[in-house]
């Protein structure tokens, strides 16, 4: 039992390889175009245009249709045209597997099934705290601003597990972990531990793919990436009266907070570790 993927759970079964999984996966990126390529492709958006909406979302909680419409640069029509071609198109892990031979449309339906019992302990649609959370509204938008630009700033898509109430124990030592301090409306710390692969990802996404990969530079994009979640948690919930504000990030020693309570939500990543921590006074 735990939080998985359906090809790690078909791995599991016995009923698919490793390499035929990667081979799946390769197939799958090589056909569903990102929102932007489609929008180049029929000649929407110029390659420089795509390259600026990509680093604006890096930033804020923004989809790329909306950045697109607000710059001026695509008109409504032209975005749904570009959303109904992403749709129609795209082609799920299940089916990658089935085109390319892998397993049948029958093994496809009864796993499928077996999948959603599996994993229907662990499907949350909706964030769920534990009781007498402190800032419970607080708690859910770091939650769900983390999840959102996990995504659209570090390019990591990834299953949030079950919220656990956490102590003042310290991250496991093998992840790279950073903390900002909150104050003002709230007082928090906001912290996030990811394994070095995750930390990468994030790492070539925000930094450019050609940098050379290194411990220390890979703090710097969690540093950024943590100042880019924190500062839209800022703007979701300050208000003039009650303002929230942030500290600098912090890693290493600093890293780990003081308060002795919190929550610890892990964000469920293939071939990765990522963990986000919230702890109060």
């Amino acid at each position: 039992m735990g939080v998985k993927f359906f090809g790690q759970f078909l791995l599991e079964q016995g009923l698919i390889k490793s390499e035929q999984l990667l081979a799946t996966t390769q197939f799958q990126e090589s056909r569903n175009r990102p929102l932007g390529s489609i929008a180049v492709a029929k000649g929407y958006l110029s390659a420089a245009q795509v390259t600026e909406i990509n680093r604006q979302q890096q930033s804020t909680d923004r989809r790329f249709g909306e950045l697109a419409r607000e710059l001026g640069l695509m008109t409504p029509e032209q975005i749904e045209d570009v959303l109904a071609t992403q749709r129609n198109t795209r082609i799920r892990i299940g089916e990658a597997l089935v085109e390319l031979g892998f397993i049948n449309e029958q093994q496809l339906t009864a796993q499928l099934k077996a999948f959603e019992r599996d994993q229907a302990p662990y499907e949350l649609a909706r964030v769920q705290l534990p009781p007498d959370t402190p800032h419970a509204q607080f708690a859910s938008v770091c939650i769900d601003l983390t999840e959102k630009l996990l995504l659209r700033a570090g390019g990591l898509s990834g299953k949030r597990g079950v919220v656990v109430v956490s102590g003042s124990e310290r991250p496991p030592s093998a992840l790279l972990t950073v903390r900002i301090p909150f104050s003002g409306a709230v007082r928090a710390d906001y912290t996030v531990s990811a394994s070095r692969d995750v930390a990468f990802t994030i790492t070539r996404r925000m930094l450019g793919s050609t940098v050379t990969l290194s411990d220390e530079l890979a703090l710097d994009a969690l540093k950024e990436f943590c100042n880019v979640v924190c500062g839209n948690i800022c703007a979701k919930l300050s208000l003039p009266e009650a303002p929230a504000e942030i500290g600098p990030p912090e890693e290493g020693p600093g890293a780990f907070s003081q308060f002795p309570r919190g929550i610890m939500v892990p964000m469920h990543i293939p071939d990765g570790r990522f963990e986000l921590r919230l702890h109060y006074p």
